[in-house]
């Protein structure tokens, strides 16, 4: 799944690529992607308008639109942007996964890929970002957080410390990559109740994260499946996980095995020994 990094890049390449243009038509096979009264309503909505602006919050992309309204897209498990100089063909659309594409006024396009089609499209025709009402339930920014902020948002927390930082209504765009790394920095137990950490692991776990965060922007995320980035390029941070994916390797810090264990339903990697 597309977490803060990845989506951040998509973002910046966005920012190069299709702020300023127009949107003149849209071509879509997959409507239940889109989440709308009705596809042709979307799609009337959209087209004419221009893309003034975009924007992240948490793991989602946000086109401010004129003259009117907020294009919204969660990627979820499998979704990218992928910019094209020419119209897609049925065999790109077929070998890329395809789903969704819009034409520019300057004859560009920009396409929608989603292999396993949980992604989410929503329009919104309001004047205001914050009139969105789920957005407001999204928590703080991890990159724009202090420690002060952080340390009293886990203050009393039963969670796993795991679960804790993947629940977007605490801190944004963490998801299991870098959870799981982020806990083997600090040398936490990623089952450790949240509020129970010492204000010296909090802190490791909060500078762990800024820290690998940003270093994964700068290598335009993690790409381990279908990630790439709008130029259809992968993330370089996979070269420099620690503990995800491999389980029954050697821990890079004391030799211990690795182990994968499901907590909330999803794959967690940890060592065991240094991190008991």
């Amino acid at each position: 799944m597309p977490e803060l990094p990845e989506v951040e890049t998509m973002v910046r390449g966005l920012l190069s690529r299709v702020k300023g243009k127009q949107i003149t038509d849209l071509w879509a096979d997959e409507k239940k992607l889109i989440h709308h009264p009705s596809f042709r309503l979307f799609k009337e909505s959209l087209i004419g308008q221009q893309i003034t602006n975009i924007e992240r919050r948490g793991k989602i992309i946000i086109f401010h639109l004129q003259p009117k309204g907020f294009w919204l897209a969660h990627p979820k498990m499998t979704g990218h942007f992928l910019f094209l100089e020419s119209k897609p063909d049925d065999d790109f659309i077929k070998e890329k996964s395809v789903h969704l594409s819009l034409s520019f006024s300057d004859k560009t396009f920009l396409a929608w890929s989603d292999q396993r089609k949980f992604s989410r499209l929503e329009y919104w025709s309001v004047d205001d970002i914050a009139q969105i009402p789920w957005l407001r339930q999204l928590g703080l920014e991890p990159l724009k957080m202090s420690f002060a902020e952080f340390n009293q948002l886990i203050e009393g927390r039963r969670q796993r410390i795991k679960s804790w930082l993947m629940d977007q209504r605490f801190i944004v765009g963490v998801g299991n990559i870098y959870a799981s790394e982020v806990l083997w920095l600090a040398q936490v137990n990623p089952e450790r109740p949240a509020g129970d950490l010492s204000s010296n692991e909090r802190k490791k776990i909060f500078q762990g994260l800024q820290k690998m965060f940003k270093k994964a922007i700068i290598k335009k995320g993690t790409s381990l499946l279908e990630y790439r980035d709008i130029e259809d390029q992968k993330g370089e941070y996979a070269n420099y996980l620690q503990v995800y994916g491999r389980k029954g390797q050697p821990c890079p810090r004391c030799q211990g095995e690795i182990v994968r264990k499901m907590i909330g339903s999803r794959s967690t990697y940890y060592c065991p020994q240094c991190q008991p």
